[in-house]
């Protein structure tokens, strides 16, 4: 399912801040095309910085990334390293149309044009979605969980809904222990021994179904956009399988489930936090 973004009329400052976006989100093989009111070379087109996340420089959810030449794009590869680690590096491949250079006089001169399409067809490290901090925090006890994780969403991106279904299932699956043991030390911190005891015992349990029909029912104070209780929708979600669906209803049902996972996870771990630092205050008190 390949998604266009198409541009007209840009400045060269407001082409860079496309391309810059489109380095930083896009997938590969999505194309960028870009209209622009003068004619440019691509390689005027390479933007200053993008924004990532870097993972050595973990305790930001972004950092700004430099290339190494102002005009990279006019070779169709570039490099950026993050400039707070100094050591951490992406880079991209990329095909310009019309191609940056044209053969001439048994050489090549670098070619200027008011309409550029870009594609990016190679990328290292791998894209993915970005991943908040939580999210990572819960999924890294186990990197397999992590891994499915990200190969979902790059199905997702990709539009191959029955796989991104099928592995944020598992996703779901393998992570209903760790809900149900941020609702148990969540309510420990509340002094709520009730709670925490229920959240315990369905640990024990290896229905996951049961599990995250009790996490729905066990959290309280959460807030509930539109009156949802997020565990609920993604219970709901999970109960709705997977057999007989349609790409495009897998799809659109992988992407809920995935937004009201990704939700639920930094909201039950904010509150998380939120209590044991309230706890720990009264504790000194």
């Amino acid at each position: 399912m390949e998604t266009a973004q198409v541009t007209s009329g840009l400045s060269v400052d407001e082409a860079k801040a496309r391309v810059a976006e489109f380095l930083e989100s896009s997938p590969l093989y999505s194309p960028l095309h870009l209209k622009l009111k003068d004619e440019v070379s691509a390689g005027d087109l390479t933007p200053g910085a993008i924004s990532l996340h870097c993972r050595k420089c973990a305790d930001q959810a972004t950092t700004t990334w430099t290339p190494g030449s102002d005009k990279g794009l006019r070779y169709e590869n570039i490099t950026f390293t993050c400039v707070r680690c100094k050591s951490t590096e992406i880079r991209f491949w990329l095909r310009i149309e019309p191609h940056p250079w044209r053969r001439a006089g048994g050489g090549s001169t670098e070619t200027a044009n008011s309409a550029h399409t870009m594609r990016k067809v190679g990328q290292w490290p791998p894209w993915h979605d970005r991943i908040s901090a939580d999210i990572e925090h819960a999924l890294e006890q186990n990197g397999e969980q992590l891994d499915l994780y990200k190969k979902a969403s790059d199905c997702m991106r990709f539009g191959y809904g029955v796989g991104a279904l099928a592995y944020f299932r598992r996703v779901v699956e393998d992570t209903a222990d760790t809900i149900l043991e941020i609702i148990r030390d969540t309510a420990q911190a509340e002094g709520d021994e009730k709670a925490a005891a229920a959240a315990d015992d369905a640990r024990q349990g290896k229905d996951v179904e049961s599990k995250l029909k009790m996490a729905a029912a066990s959290v309280r104070n959460l807030p509930r956009p539109g009156g949802v209780n997020p565990l609920q929708r993604l219970y709901d979600d999970y109960s709705i399988g997977i057999h007989r669906k349609s790409d495009e209803d897998s799809l659109a049902t992988a992407v809920d489930m995935k937004s009201v996972f990704d939700f639920s996870i930094k909201i039950l771990a904010a509150h998380a936090r939120e209590a044991k630092a309230f706890a720990e205050q009264l504790k000194k008190k």
